[in-house]
């Protein structure tokens, strides 16, 4: 059968180049890539062959057709390992997708809690195996991995990449969480749930464990729902630089100001926030925040001088306490949001970039007039 294989290599039409691809689990994979992967004239139109890892780059194409990841799908296969190649970037059983901030709240909440894969999280191919872990180790040079839902003990196996700095994965145990500490590598991680499937009830989500984690700087928290145990909701900040909550329990609000001192960027995404203020004042060395919040009256703001830009979306209105010390703020974005304050804040010395959709787009223009700034750039 590989004889006949064999035969077909040299073909480049995609239909042949798929059945080649699809037959590789089948057979010894070193005599499989010397005798018909090698003798391809160009694999998912690439020429592996001349790229200076091209030993990985065919363990990391093995390892996608076995899972049948991209199953008839060559050009979306030939942009992952395009991707792995020249970023050591991996993408395994699915992705996310970022919310759009102009996306109705409720609506957004709705597709969270659905049962389906649609919206925020989608599914490529099923659940990570503990088989496709042991696989992956053979990957040493993957730098950044997203991972979807995954089997217990997969974040085990992945504690051996020493190259891994950046990880996004689908929590739903949070004994998962212990292999973290093992990543020393690691400084980005974000973590996802799934609505209310987000936790179990025999191992509810326990953040703790990233009090050990020194080396991670950036967190991304999103849709870890309300149904964790409020003291296992700690959040440790003094190592972080940027941080986002997205529709993740607003319990970590209460402390970023006290703890969050090297905080650089913070980005808050949610319905609603359990207090009407943020203070945030405290913050030395915060340059950019960004929040978004549709279910708050008013928003009251105590906000850092070091800020150098400021988005807020659908805030309705909004308050900043000693606007005055914002000498360093240079980009204001507002949508759906207004203040009375939109005059004080177009006399800040450093203000450069105004940016404004919705509601707050007639506002600005005519404050902007008003008050003679012909050197800001307005958008």
């Amino acid at each position: 059968m590989l004889e006949v294989i064999e035969s077909y290599a040299h073909v480049g039409h995609a239909l042949v180049t798929d059945e080649i691809l699809r037959a590789w689990a089948t057979f010894d994979s070193s005599d499989y890539i010397d005798r018909v992967v090698r003798r391809m004239p160009m694999v998912v139109g690439m020429d592996i062959e001349a790229l200076p890892n091209n030993a990985e780059v065919l363990r990391c194409m093995r390892f996608m057709t076995i899972r049948g990841q991209y199953a008839g799908k060559l050009d979306e296969l030939a942009k992952a390992v395009k991707d792995f190649s020249e970023n050591c970037s991996l993408r395994v059983g699915g992705y996310f997708e970022d919310p759009q901030e102009v996306m109705d709240t409720a609506s957004l909440e709705s597709e969270m809690r659905s049962e389906t894969s649609s919206g925020r999280f989608k599914r490529t191919r099923g659940v990570v195996s503990l088989a496709d872990a042991e696989r992956l180790t053979v990957l040493p040079s993957i730098k950044r991995l997203s991972l979807g839902l995954s089997d217990r003990g997969v974040l085990g196996h992945l504690s051996r990449l020493n190259s891994l700095c950046s990880l996004e994965i689908c929590v739903t145990d949070s004994q998962e969480m212990e292999a973290i500490s093992e990543m020393k590598a690691l400084t980005s991680l974000r973590i996802h749930g799934l609505g209310q499937r987000d936790v179990s009830p025999e191992f509810p989500l326990d953040l703790r464990v990233l009090d050990r984690c020194p080396h991670i700087h950036n967190l991304e928290l999103r849709h870890l729902g309300e149904n964790n145990d409020p003291a296992a909701m700690v959040l440790p900040l003094r190592h972080l630089r940027v941080l986002e909550i997205s529709y993740a329990p607003m319990e970590f609000l209460s402390r970023i100001g006290y703890d969050g001192q090297a905080l650089r960027e913070l980005r808050i995404q949610c319905g609603s926030i359990p207090t009407s203020a943020l203070k945030l004042g405290a913050l030395s060395d915060l340059s950019r925040l960004s929040i978004y919040t549709s279910q708050v009256d008013e928003l009251l703001l105590d906000l850092p001088g070091s800020l150098t830009e400021l988005r807020l979306a659908k805030c309705k209105k909004f308050r900043i306490r000693n606007i005055h010390i914002l000498k360093s703020l240079q980009t204001l974005t507002l949508s759906e949001t207004v203040s009375e304050q939109i005059e004080e804040l177009l006399k800040l010395p450093s203000l450069q970039t105004v940016i404004a959709s919705g509601e707050s787009d007639a506002s600005l223009r005519a404050a902007v007039k008003a008050a003679a700034r012909p050197d800001l750039q307005i958008y």
